[in-house]
């Protein structure tokens, strides 16, 4: 790709052109309706060389000026196209294809730290697949413990992501620390496969040491009985007994019918588990009557661990949240909204809880912090790039 100031820009305006010419409209549309990324149309950005003049030459760039990457967003979005979906691609395929990689920026940049987040890791058969949450949830087993015997479910939440995340953080404050310590940084990985297997555990060995796998078993514990939700006259409650102790005050406080604690079915956490149909039945046989104040009260009495099954509406008006002011109030450019605090709680310093900003209120000073001229700036905003 030749864009010498000899030339102009002409050239380079005619390339894209022709390139995004190849991807009509209906590809964008299709790509909006399935909330894809426009992976085929990046790959072609790249063989073509335009890629590598998005990234400066610091970076391992093509080290192209401000002007001519301006153009060439300018040009795919004038086609029809969208330059900020092919950013989010470039971060989903990797820099590496670009000499934008980890080993590259170490070398230039010792003190740099790193972190790569992908679905399955960089190596192995897997490394190309997609990930979706939902998916590695599958990978994991995480299905085939959760549901009804029935059926299968997934967790509520974006479990995978959530685990990816959370050890890519910790992984960063490792690095860091390090940093502290050595002068150098690092490259971390992270895969969202590794992650969620990791939470994974605990039902993971269960099953390789102990030669069978936890059943599903709805809501309640897999290995403990009784331990889970059971109904009482308008409501669920969800009780939770640990050990023999807390069993038997459970039969002579809560079920008031002490001589269970003495039934050979019932005898140890194993034949309970044996025989939870019949467990589960005589418990609910007593709950039924009862309200879910008068069991909670009795619950309270024995000391037995319970909760009830909340909705997000309970959630949010929950009392525990008010009492400790885990709310707080934000500005957003549609008006105040409340929050909640982070959750970790520091006695000597408070987190930042500012002001939501507006859709590209902060875009102009980032690009400037960047060291991007105003001009350049200005021709993105008039080209729909920004």
């Amino acid at each position: 790709m030749d864009t010498t100031a000899g030339q102009g820009y002409e050239e380079l305006r005619v390339g894209v052109r022709d390139l995004c010419r190849r991807y009509p409209d209906t590809y964008w549309r299709e790509l909006d309706r399935d909330r894809g990324y426009p992976e085929a149309f990046v790959r072609a950005l790249t063989d073509a060389g335009y890629l590598a003049a998005l990234i400066p030459e610091q970076y391992g760039g093509a080290g192209l000026g401000v002007t001519e990457a301006s153009i060439i967003l300018e040009e795919i979005n004038r086609s029809g196209g969208n330059a900020a979906a092919c950013h989010a691609q470039m971060y989903i395929m990797g820099t590496a294809r670009s000499g934008l990689d980890a080993r590259r920026l170490h070398d230039r940049f010792e003190r740099l730290v790193t972190c790569a987040i992908s679905g399955y890791g960089s190596s192995g058969p897997w490394s190309h697949r997609k990930a979706y949450d939902l998916l590695v949830q599958s990978e994991t087993g995480l299905l085939s413990i959760t549901g009804t015997a029935a059926t299968a479910c997934k967790a509520g939440i974006s479990v995978a992501d959530i685990a990816a995340g959370m050890y890519a953080c910790q992984g960063i404050l490792a690095a860091l620390l390090q940093r502290v310590r050595t002068g150098r940084g690092t490259s971390l990985q992270v895969s969202l496969f590794d992650a969620l297997t990791e939470w994974m555990s605990a039902p993971l060995y269960y099953t390789k040491y102990g030669g069978t796998a936890p059943s599903r078993t709805e809501a309640h514990h897999a290995s403990i009985a009784p331990y889970g939700p059971f109904r009482c006259r308008e409501d669920i409650v969800v009780v939770g007994l640990q050990n023999e102790r807390e069993w038997g005050r459970f039969c002579d406080v809560v079920l008031e019918r002490s001589e269970l604690a003495r039934d050979a079915r019932f005898g140890s956490n194993s034949l309970r588990v044996l025989h939870r149909a019949e467990l589960h039945e005589m418990v609910e046989g007593v709950f039924r009557d009862l309200s879910a104040a008068d069991l909670l009260v009795r619950l309270e009495a024995a000391q037995i661990a319970s909760a009830r099954l909340n909705s997000i509406e309970d959630l949010i008006a929950h009392p525990q949240l008010r009492a400790r002011e885990r709310w707080c109030e934000l500005q957003t450019p549609g008006g105040p909204i409340e929050a909640l605090r982070p959750p970790v709680i520091s006695d000597s310093m408070q987190p930042v809880m500012g002001a939501i900003p507006d859709v590209g209120q902060h875009t102009f000073d980032i690009l400037r912090e960047l060291g991007f001229d105003q001009d350049a700036i200005a021709s993105w905003r008039e080209g729909g790039v920004i």
